[in-house]
């Protein structure tokens, strides 16, 4: 285990510039590679200053998160953007500033993208623990044509030239699926954990993620000492309550409300599950009543809306906090 790894504080809450910087990178990477343009130089890096947005509703939002991210974050740059024949799409970022590494997984925009969600077979991950089951659909995605493998060799040559570097992982929905499950198949790699160049050390922060895998699988993930996750939710987003039937989450969940968030500890998990309270029968055999507004819903599922509450969030985002760590 890298030394770096034993001050790693997998407890502990992100401050809101961090959150705010990953939620964004999250929504910008939907325009990556529909409409936006994106200008190459000469040495493959991408200038993110150059992107253009298409015209629509949301182009000035868009345009002045872009704005910020170049303000508060001095030489940051799209390093790489990948884009998959299936569908899958990701993005490498550096910010030299903060010395991170980012990367952003894409979210489920096409139909081909949400036929991958609900195909709720699961994987079993024999070179791990036999007893270890994941989601197929999202393990296809990942591993497709070697993305994967593509990845982690990106990775450890961007750090021959940035040492030190945090290492972080985003992305909503689908996005946020994908990036748990590569920063725990990363967790296991070998040429990532011996790279002297890098601490060791793995932070995930996911947006509106659905479940990947079973309570073998989530207690594996938590149990691993060098991943971090950060798991945000909206509140009542249904998306994060599917595939129901023997499916966990992982990571310390935050829940965001109407200006008031909640934080609790990943061995918490089983108390936390989305929309338990929905599911339990009564002694009658009838589920129990819920208002409209208790309602899980899709439309708390949008990117926009998790950006929204956060944004909402940023004064009092430790003073109205229930932290439990």
């Amino acid at each position: 285990m890298n030394n770096n790894q034993l001050l790693f504080d997998k407890k502990v809450l992100p401050d809101h510039k961090t959150i705010e910087t990953m939620i964004s990178l999250s929504l910008l990477i939907y325009e990556f590679n529909n409409k936006l343009k994106i200008e190459n130089k000469t040495n493959k890096d991408y200038n993110l200053d150059t992107l253009k947005f298409p015209d629509d509703s949301r182009k000035n939002l868009k345009q002045r998160i872009l704005n910020n991210m170049l303000i508060d974050s001095s030489l940051c740059e799209l390093h790489r953007f990948y884009d998959e024949i299936n569908g899958t799409q990701v993005g490498i970022t550096i910010n030299h500033k903060e010395k991170r590494i980012i990367l952003v997984f894409r979210g489920s925009d096409e139909l081909k993208d949400w036929l991958k969600n609900i195909l709720f077979c699961k994987k079993q991950l024999p070179k791990i623990d036999e007893n270890i089951y994941i989601h197929v659909g999202f393990h296809r995605c990942l591993f497709y044509n070697k993305l994967y493998n593509r990845l982690v060799a990106e990775i450890n040559n961007l750090y021959l030239h940035n040492k030190d570097y945090d290492l972080y992982i985003t992305g909503h929905s689908l996005g946020g699926a994908l990036a748990t499950l590569f920063g725990y198949f990363l967790s296991y790699n070998n040429t990532f954990n011996n790279n002297k160049n890098n601490n060791g050390n793995i932070n995930v922060v996911s947006f509106a993620s659905p479940r990947l895998g079973n309570k073998k699988w989530t207690n594996d993930f938590n149990n691993r000492k060098n991943i971090k996750h950060i798991r945000i939710v909206n509140n009542h987003d249904i998306v994060t309550s599917i595939p129901y039937v023997n499916y966990f989450h992982c990571g310390n969940k935050l829940v965001l409300k109407n200006k008031k968030i909640e934080y609790n500890e990943y061995n918490e998990y089983n108390k936390y599950n989305e929309y338990n309270k929905y599911n339990k029968y009564n002694k009658y055999n009838k589920f129990k009543k819920i208002t409209f507004l208790q309602r899980p819903s899709i439309k708390a599922h949008d990117i926009n809306k998790y950006y929204a509450k956060i944004m909402e969030c940023k004064n009092i985002w430790y003073n109205n906090a229930k932290v439990k760590i």
